[in-house]
Parts: C-alpha cells; sequence; structure tokens
C-alpha cells in the first residue's frame, strides 16, 4: 500500500532512470499514477515519508524458493506452477523475467549421479556411504529452455524479485529506555516489525532503523545483491508488529544469547501490559489459561493453517472505566510467552482489544476458540477473510502502478498512524536471586490512548499495582 507521487521519487532515483509523467487507466477504467523503473539493489535503501507514514521506495531482490510440495503425478512449466501457487502474480512480469534472463531454474544433480557422468570411480563402501540426496552441483535452465522445461521435485526457482515493503509509522527518533555497553532497551511504536519478515518488511523494521542509526560512515548494513542484514543490534525477543512497548537489544550475539536464554526459561522473569479493550472488565482480577490454538487463515488447511494448540496462563486486573467509550484499561501479566497469548485470552473472555485486527470484534477470530478447528470450521474462517479482503480491496484506492512488475498500490483514506491495536508492553523484569547484580527492570510511559483517557493521579500510582 505505498503511496508515492512523483515530483517525490524524482528526489530518490537517479537521472538515468527514465520518469513517466502520464497517468494510465487500469483496473476499472481508475485513474493512477506510475512508478518509475527501478533500480536492481536500494544502496542505499530509499525512505520516503508522507501522511504520517514511512515507505520504502520498490526494489529488486535475488530471491530463492525450493520446490518441495510438488507431488510426482503433477507437472508443471515454470509459468504453470508460479501461476498456481502464487495467486495475484503477474503472470506477464514472470514471462518477461524469463526473457530477460532475470528469472531461471536450478537442478539439483546428485552427487552419486555426477560421479558416474564424469567417470569417477568410487570404491563399493563410499558409494553406499553417500546419501541418495546428496548434491555436489546445479544444472542451469534459463531462456528460451525454460519454455517447456518441466519441474521436478527439489528444483530451485531463482528470480529478481519485486519487491514492494508495507508502510511503518514514520518515527523521527525512537524512545531509548535504557542503554549499557551490552543492551539497547527502545520503546517500540505499535506499527513496526521487531525484525524482518518475509517479503513485506527487510528495511521498514526497527532493528534495521535502529541499526542505521548506530552505523559508523561507510559501513554496509547489507549485502547489496541478496539484500541479507548484518545489523549492530540483535533483538533478545520479539513482539508483535501491532504492539508497542519493550523490546531488547544486544549489542553483540552472546548477550544476545544471555538474555534469550533467561527469557525463555520464564524464571523469575515478570512481563506486564497496559491494555485498552472494548466493554466493562469488573473490579474482580481474571485469570485465563485457556490453551492458544495457533490458526492462520492466510494459510490453506493442508498448508499449515492449523499447526497446533499450547496451554497458557495469563492474569488481567481493572485499571480505569471509561464511560463515554465503554472501554476499559487494563493490567495484564502473562506466565508463559505464546503467540497472541494476551489478545486470544482477552476475546475468549469476551473483552476484545481495542484496533486488534484479527481478534478484536471485527475481527476474522473473534469468536471463542479453545480447540483445533476441522477441515470444514477453518474453511468458513478461510473464505470470510479471503471475502472480506475482496471487499477491503474493492473499498481501498488505487493510487499507483509499478512500471516493473505491474503492482497495484493501494491505500486506505481512513486508517492512520494512530489506528493500531491498543496493547502495549508496559514492563520487563528479571529477579536474579543468586546473583541481584544480574537483574534488570525496565518499564515504559504509558502510550496516549493510555494519558488520554486514564486520570493523571491514577497514572502515577499504575507502577504500584500488581495483577
Amino acid at each position: 500500500m505505498v503511496r508515492l507521487e512523483l515530483h517525490i521519487v524524482r528526489t530518490y532515483f537517479t537521472s538515468s532512470i527514465p520518469l513517466r509523467q502520464k497517468a494510465v487507466k487500469i483496473l476499472n477504467e481508475e485513474l493512477v499514477q506510475e512508478i518509475p523503473a527501478i533500480s536492481p539493489s536500494p544502496n542505499p535503501p530509499m525512505f520516503l515519508q508522507k501522511d504520517g507514514f514511512q515507505y520504502v521506495a520498490p526494489y529488486t531482490k535475488l530471491t530463492y524458493f525450493t520446490i518441495d510440495k510438488l507431488k510426482s503425478k503433477n507437472t508443471y512449466t515454470v509459468l504453470e506452477y508460479l501461476q498456481k501457487n502464487f495467486i495475484g502474480r503477474n503472470v506477464d512480469f514472470f514471462k518477461k523475467q524469463i526473457e530477460e534472463g532475470k528469472l531461471w531454474v536450478e537442478r539439483p544433480i546428485p552427487m552419486r549421479v555426477c560421479a558416474k557422468t564424469n567417470g569417477l570411480k568410487i570404491s563399493k563402501k563410499a558409494h553406499k556411504s553417500l546419501k541418495k540426496n546428496s548434491v555436489v552441483e546445479f544444472v542451469t535452465i534459463k531462456g528460451e529452455d525454460l519454455k517447456d522445461f518441466k519441474l521436478k521435485k527439489s528444483d530451485v526457482i531463482a528470480n529478481y524479485a519485486c519487491i514492494h515493503e508495507l508502510k511503518i509509522p514514520h518515527i523521527e527518533s525512537f524512545d531509548i529506555i535504557h542503554e549499557s555497553k551490552d543492551l539497547l532497551v527502545v520503546n517500540k511504536p505499535s506499527g513496526i516489525p521487531v525484525h524482518p519478515s518475509g517479503m513485506s518488511y527487510r528495511f521498514n523494521t526497527l532493528q534495521f532503523l535502529l541499526s542505521k542509526k548506530r552505523c559508523s560512515p561507510g559501513k554496509s548494513l547489507y549485502n547489496p545483491e541478496t539484500l541479507e542484514i548484518f545489523p549492530s543490534l540483535w533483538p533478545c525477543h520479539r513482539i508483535d508488529k501491532e504492539t508497542s512497548g519493550i523490546v531488547i537489544f544486544a549489542k553483540n550475539k552472546v548477550k544476545c544469547g544471555e538474555i534469550s536464554k533467561l527469557i525463555e526459561t520464564k524464571e523469575n522473569i515478570t512481563k506486564r501490559y497496559l491494555i485498552h479493550v472494548h466493554g466493562k472488565f469488573g473490579n474482580e482480577v481474571k485469570t485465563c489459561e485457556d490453551p492458544i490454538v495457533d490458526v492462520d487463515v492466510c494459510k490453506k488447511y493442508e498448508n499449515g493453517g492449523v499447526s497446533r494448540i499450547q496451554h497458557a496462563k495469563s492474569t488481567f486486573k481493572f485499571v480505569y472505566y471509561d464511560a463515554k467509550t465503554d472501554t476499559s484499561i487494563l493490567l495484564g501479566e502473562i506466565f508463559t510467552g505464546r503467540k497472541h497469548q494476551i489478545r486470544q485470552h482477552l476475546r475468549n473472555e469476551g473483552f476484545h482489544i481495542v484496533n486488534d485486527p484479527l481478534y478484536g470484534v471485527m475481527g476474522i477470530l473473534k469468536d471463542k476458540m479453545t480447540g483445533l478447528p476441522n477441515r470444514d470450521q477453518f474453511n468458513a474462517l478461510r473464505g470470510e477473510y479471503i471475502k472480506k479482503m475482496e471487499e477491503r480491496m474493492s473499498k481501498f484506492k488505487k493510487e499507483s502502478r509499478c512500471l516493473n512488475c505491474n503492482h497495484i498500490n493501494y491505500f486506505d483514506d481512513n486508517f492512520r498512524a494512530d489506528s493500531y491495536m491498543h496493547l502495549h508492553a508496559w514492563e520487563y523484569t528479571y529477579t536474579s536471586e543468586e546473583t541481584p547484580k544480574l537483574s534488570w527492570s525496565f518499564i515504559t510511559s504509558p502510550p496516549s490512548w493510555i494519558t488520554n483517557i486514564v486520570p493523571p493521579n491514577l497514572l502515577e500510582s499504575l507502577g504500584n499495582r500488581r495483577c
């Protein structure tokens, strides 16, 4: 959903890259602007700011993916496979890449076959020790040879993918809670992922942006060919992109391993959150031990849509009720660190977190769930997800088209930088009884969605509250 205007882009692209000023008609005859052709790699990444958000100008990245789910009875050409497995991708773009030599297939040659082909003599004992799938080299197939080439399992498709990262809120400077020789603790804003994730976020991440600010002049933070990140900071844990609050970074891998191990063991660790939920919570302390159900409606049922169920424990305490909005501020503490634990537990209790896009009052997974759904139940949820996505895309505005891959950029007029989920990682404490000097405790200031509701005198007493 990148929003770019041509006069802004011109500032960041070199004069050798052509700019197309005219508007073009696409999809429902809507007028949209064309994004200029892009350079092979971002050197350096081109960050743009607009309407309170930060974007990364589109770029290309060399990618590889192995075909590991191809059934032996099915035979596909490269284009047939891409069209079947990457719904919504522009097939014409892939055709153009094949013609230009920017997309190819690498077929692994087993070591046994290589030895035989090259006339190498191997003893029977050595021959038996070779694993069946041991690979010694790859054969590259590209250009015209790919036209009718049939793929096999373990083939590798390589291409220069066109990357359009998602936007994040624009932050002038990050709130540093603590800094020492080995650690950097920050108050992460909502809407920013902690570390790279797939192709949606690589440079628009907290890890890269903090490393960039601390990078010495002339030092590279990534490989320009593969775009592998060389950070100067390593996250010791993670929180959801939509969640704000404490994130602990280590300045070296050794310290990162130490802190990560402490957090994973969960012994003598206290994690407290500030939460804004719909409804009047009540004065009693609620403890929820419902299992956490891992469901991903973006995937198919057989491809990881339903994966596992885990025990979890959370405790919630009432802080303040706002009658005008019929919402409550809660103090939450978790005793297990499961994915989406707080979000699922509060949903199950009937108190959905404000602006939660997945488990909130308008989310696909808004209904209580304590067991794994069967195939029919999951497919119903996935069908609802696809329907909602289609409805959203029909409402979103189409603003630009990438000349490189014909990717359409959409944006939502109603979404603002302060529209993210109201869940805040407020306090992180480790208490070492044997070695008190090794203990640490970090706490942030309350976010604006709390200070706008809770009276100042009540805010001052929050630090002394326990669940």
